[in-house]
């Protein structure tokens, strides 16, 4: 947990820049795997995936949070 705010904000950096590497090392693998032809054939689900996760993500963390009654639950929901 985090002690305090500046803590919380940096702690969230971290995470958000570690998601970032992981989508463009993704893609970097995908387009050295795949031909150029295929090449869109081959993101399409990956960008895909990660749209949805975007867009769906807050919902579920939302409905998380309201039906257990604590803020906390979502990443013990993501961890587990």
């Amino acid at each position: 947990t985090a002690n305090s705010l500046n803590e919380l904000i940096a702690s969230r950096f971290v995470t958000g820049a570690g998601g970032s590497f992981q989508m463009a090392g993704a893609q970097a693998y995908l387009s050295d795997i795949s031909t150029i032809k295929n090449r869109a054939r081959t993101m399409a689900p990956l960008m895909i995936g990660f749209s949805a996760g975007a867009a769906v993500g807050p919902f579920i963390g939302g409905f998380l949070c309201d039906y257990f009654d604590s803020v906390r639950i979502p990443f013990y929901f993501v961890a587990g």
